[in-house]
């Protein structure tokens, strides 16, 4: 049966709207997996981007990094620290490690810091504390030391003679002040004075045991090379044995006395017999300078 003229008019163009949205939804419906991908590539973008603020983490790291590293060094710079302030010390302590191996070499100091000299006591003399000899023909030291009962040494000393050569007209000083000694055991000293002034002090060695009597004694005797005898036995002055040194004074007291010495780093300890021990040179000095019947006072 046909469609009247307007009916089939009507129906012809329902077909092609049928037509014409078929089509339309068959894009719609192709289009649909290319949005997909794109919904697609916006959601790699998604994922792209925190991909691209990776690095940004990263970058925010870095200053972590860095402080790790600022940490490392400060605790390098702080263990180096005491390194530096280390160094001022040892410094110091090498220092020190040089004048000890010049002591060693050098043979002990026996004139105390802070005493007067000898020789600038002679310079001292006076007409007030001195007394003025003029040298006649014939004359010679030992002659007129014992008109004034001092020694030989003592008038040369001061009157810086050389030897035993004086001249006719000559004025020499010879000093009036009384020489005496007083050893301090505690301390090892020994000091020459004149009168009640000290004018030179020296280290010695005193008895192991605090064995050196104490009190006052006088000089009975001078001996030059001495030789010792002890227990028994007669030791020649050249012997290794013979403790004695170059020179002896004796005491009042039996057996003890001022000597030299062979084994001059024992200067400045407790380390005799009971004598009173001195090195050589400075024995040498006073054996010149103090006579027979100088008093020796001895305190703890």
């Amino acid at each position: 049966m046909k469609p009247s003229g307007a009916k089939g008019i009507l129906m012809a163009l329902t077909a092609v709207v049928l037509v014409v949205g078929g089509v339309w939804f068959g894009r719609a419906s192709v289009r649909g997996p290319a949005e997909t991908a794109d919904s697609g590539s916006a959601s790699p973008s998604i994922t792209v981007q925190p991909a691209a603020q990776a690095p940004q983490a990263a970058s925010a790291s870095l200053p972590v990094a860095v402080s790790a590293v600022e940490t490392v060094s400060a605790t390098a710079t702080a263990s180096a620290s005491p390194a530096k302030a280390a160094a001022p010390s040892a410094q110091p302590q090498a220092v020190p490690s040089t004048p000890v191996a010049a002591s060693t070499a050098s043979a002990p100091t026996s004139t105390l810091p802070g005493q007067t000299a000898l020789g600038d006591y002679f310079k001292s003399l006076t007409d007030a504390n001195s007394a003025v000899y003029v040298v006649k023909p014939g004359d010679n030291l030992t002659r007129i030391a014992k008109q004034y009962g001092v020694t030989p040494g003592l008038v040369g000393a001061a009157n810086a003679v050389k030897g035993d050569r004086i001249f006719p007209g000559q004025k020499l000083r010879i000093p009036r002040a009384k020489l005496s000694v007083l050893v301090e055991k505690s301390t090892n000293t020994l000091h020459l004075k004149a009168d009640a002034s000290v004018v030179r002090s020296y280290r010695i060695a005193t008895g192991k045991d605090r064995s050196t009597p104490e009190g006052t004694f006088k000089i009975i005797n001078h001996l030059k090379n001495p030789t010792w005898y002890y227990e028994g036995k007669v030791i020649p002055p050249d012997s290794p044995d013979n403790p004695l040194g170059t020179r002896w004074m004796g005491f009042d007291k039996e057996g003890y006395g001022l000597h030299g010495t062979t084994r001059p780093d024992e200067i400045g300890q407790f380390a005799t017999l009971g004598c009173v021990r001195m090195l050589n040179e400075d024995i040498e000095s006073l054996f010149e300078l103090l006579p027979v019947g100088t008093e020796v006072t001895i305190i703890a």
